[in-house]
């Protein structure tokens, strides 16, 4: 995306169907198509992936953390009573999400965390009031700034001061920065997070090949950025203009090697959790941590 070109995440929709969307989408967009979901889910996938994974350099930590303590947490965080909009069709995926960044995060109270790309997820406030940690919610869509706990703008521009920060996440997020947005981003972590300091990306997308969702009827309504060399996955409802899949070695060239200077790397499986039942989709897990 051009850097003067205003971001909407949910442009507004020029076409009347998503039939119509797609035909216009093969018009503008000269990539290789394919219609659905990106099965990324599925075992025998999974195992790929980790398998290549493994045969670029990268070991796959398997992170199952006890279902007692993902049901104490649910417990107090209490997101039916104090959150009951938030996506309550979509509340398991969203609170384990939210679960195993705090656990690969280690938040504790002396922690000043920033939720990345945001939106109105509870898990700032969650941290804050379960952890006792200074929390910011950052969003491109709040108001420009830092507003008391709100942060405003471009996540790969944050107008805080170096080595603000100690924990950050991306929770069903990090797909959606278009271009080079998503090495930019790193780049910014190294800046605002304190030696030591650590990022946890979840759900990270991972696929057999680099694969990008769209819904055609937002995207085409836009310009919006899409790596070269990927296959386009139009998507009917939805809902989003942008979902980058990474596979093991286009992690490594576009994220991974640029800041290895900055960040030490970890890669979780949570395939083999219990906690991830019908209807889950996160995956892999990746936690970044900033070198002295």
């Amino acid at each position: 995306m051009d850097d003067d070109t205003p971001y909407e995440y949910q442009p507004p929709i020029k076409s009347g169907s998503f039939a119509e969307g797609a035909e216009q989408f093969q018009k503008v967009y000269k990539h290789n198509i394919a219609f659905g979901h990106v099965m990324h889910t599925s075992p025998e996938i999974v195992e790929r992936v980790d398998e290549m994974l493994r045969q670029v350099g990268i070991d796959v930590l398997n992170f199952s953390p006890p279902a007692e303590d993902y049901l104490a947490f649910m417990e107090k965080a209490a997101y039916g009573k104090l959150y009951p909009g938030y996506y309550p069709w979509n509340i398991g995926e969203k609170s384990l999400e939210h679960f195993m960044a705090i656990q690969l995060l280690g938040l504790a109270d002396e922690d000043i965390f920033v939720d990345i790309a945001s939106e109105g997820s509870p898990l700032p406030e969650i941290a804050a009031r379960l952890w006792g940690t200074s929390s910011y919610a950052q969003d491109i869509m709040y108001p420009e700034g830092v507003r008391g706990q709100f942060i405003g703008g471009d996540a790969c521009r944050m107008p805080v001061q170096d080595c603000f920060f100690t924990k950050a996440s991306l929770t069903c997020s990090f797909e959606h920065f278009e271009g080079d947005s998503d090495i930019r981003l790193f780049r910014e972590l190294a800046r605002v997070l304190k030696p030591g300091g650590r990022v946890c990306v979840a759900p990270l997308y991972l696929n057999t090949y680099a694969a990008t969702l769209t819904d055609p009827r937002y995207s085409c309504s836009t310009k919006v950025s899409f790596d070269e060399d990927c296959v386009i996955h139009l998507v009917e409802n939805w809902g989003n203009r942008h979902g980058r899949y990474y596979t093991p070695r286009t992690l490594i060239e576009r994220l991974l090697t640029p800041v290895k200077t900055y960040f030490q790397f970890a890669i979780y499986s949570v395939s083999k959790s219990p906690l991830v039942t019908e209807g889950i989709y996160v995956r892999h897990v990746l936690v970044g941590e900033k070198i002295d």
